[in-house]
C-alpha cells in the first residue's frame, strides 16, 4: 500500500514539475488536434488582427445593404448588428467575423463602397499570441500524459481506497485537460477568424426630421391630456372631497 501511494505522489510530483518547465526549441511537440481536426502546427506564427472602421455615408440603408452584399464573397458573417436613431445622426454598428485569409480584401472591399462620403477612423490591430498556444499545448501535453500512467495505476489497484484515491486524482486531471483544449480551441478561433468592427453614420438635417417630429410632438401631447384625465378619474374622490371642504366653508363665512 505504502509502495503504491508513493508511485501516485511521484506521478503528481512528475506532472507538476513538467507543467512548471518552459518549453525550449523544438522539443516541444503537438499532440492536441486543432478544431478542425487537423494537426495544429505550433512553431509557426498565430496572428490576431482586428480592426475598427467608421465611415460616414450619404444613404445609411443603402450602405447598410451594400457592406451585406460584400460580406458572402469573403466567407463573412455579422455577429452583431445595432442601429441607433438621433436627431441629428443615425448610426449603424456591426460587428464582422471574416476568416483571417480574408480579412485584407474585406477590409478593402469596405473601403470601396460608393456610399462612402468620408473615413473618419480606421484602425487596424494584429498580435502574436504563438507563446500563449505553445504553452497551452505544452500543458495539455504533460496532462495527457500524466493521465495515461493514472490509467496505467489503475489496473494495478489492489483494492477499494486504492481504486478510489486514482479515480479522485484521474477526474480531476481530465477536468484539466477539458479546460486546457477548450483554451486551445479558443485560441485557435481567435487566429482563424479576423474581426472588423463597422461603424456607418449618417448625418441627418434637423429640417428634413421637422415634419416627423412634428407630428410626434403632436401624437407625444395628446397621450399626455389622455394620462392627465385617467389621473383625474383616479383622483375624483379627492378632488370632490377638496369641492365640498371649500364650499361648506364659504357657507359657514356666509352665515356668520
Amino acid at each position: 500500500m505504502k509502495t503504491f501511494l508513493f508511485l501516485v505522489l511521484t506521478i503528481l510530483t512528475l506532472a507538476g514539475c513538467n507543467s512548471n518547465t518552459p518549453p525550449v526549441g523544438n522539443e516541444v511537440s503537438s499532440l492536441s488536434e486543432s478544431a478542425s481536426g487537423t494537426k495544429n502546427d505550433i512553431t509557426g506564427q498565430k496572428i490576431l488582427k482586428e480592426a475598427t472602421l467608421s465611415l460616414k455615408v450619404n444613404k445609411i440603408d443603402a450602405a447598410v445593404k451594400q457592406v451585406r452584399k460584400e460580406l458572402p464573397k469573403y466567407k463573412a458573417q455579422i455577429d452583431e448588428d445595432n442601429r441607433v436613431v438621433y436627431r441629428t445622426m443615425i448610426t449603424n454598428t456591426m460587428t464582422i467575423r471574416v476568416p483571417s485569409e480574408n480579412f485584407e480584401n474585406l477590409m478593402q472591399s469596405l473601403l470601396s463602397i460608393s456610399q462612402i462620403k468620408e473615413v473618419t477612423n480606421k484602425s487596424v490591430n494584429t498580435l502574436n499570441i504563438a507563446d500563449s498556444y505553445i504553452d497551452i499545448d505544452a500543458r495539455l501535453k504533460v496532462k495527457k500524459e500524466t493521465e495515461q500512467k493514472y490509467m496505467q495505476l489503475l489496473k494495478q489497484a489492489k483494492n477499494l481506497q486504492e481504486t478510489m484515491a486514482i479515480e479522485k486524482q484521474l477526474t480531476e486531471t481530465r477536468d484539466e485537460i477539458d479546460a486546457l483544449e477548450g483554451q486551445l480551441k479558443n485560441v485557435h478561433k481567435q487566429v482563424t477568424y479576423s474581426t472588423i468592427q463597422l461603424t456607418l453614420n449618417e448625418e441627418v438635417q434637423f429640417s428634413s426630421r421637422f415634419f416627423v417630429d412634428f407630428m410626434n410632438g403632436i401624437r407625444g401631447g395628446w397621450q399626455v391630456f389622455l394620462y392627465l384625465l385617467t389621473l383625474f378619474a383616479y383622483l375624483w374622490v379627492i378632488a370632490l372631497a377638496v369641492i365640498v371642504t371649500i364650499v361648506g366653508y364659504r357657507k359657514l363665512r356666509k352665515k356668520k
